[in-house]
């Protein structure tokens, strides 16, 4: 009876924001997802961030071959020079 009392300017405000019904198992679900998904991305990052540094590595092996065909050329033409 106390709320037939109520004007209904009142009633309309009472009403607020809807509420839904949320189950654990909904939101344990929807964690487990998320958190899946954030290890799959770790494990990306990870393998990426090795594959970069391999991918160095193989650059720095690459770089030095080049010093050293360069430096033996330069000693070739150098005694090519001589010789002539």
């Amino acid at each position: 009876m106390a709320l037939l009392c109520l004007p209904l300017g009142a009633l309309a405000q009472s009403t607020g924001a809807p509420v839904y019904n949320v189950n654990d198992n909904d939101i344990e679900s929807r964690l487990t997802v998320l958190e899946r998904k954030v290890d799959n991305r770790s494990q990306m990052q990870h393998r990426l961030q090795q594959q970069i540094d391999n991918m160095q590595n193989e650059l720095d092996e690459l770089r030095g071959a080049v010093e050293v065909h360069t430096n033996q050329l330069q000693k070739v033409l150098d005694r090519q020079r001589e010789l002539y």
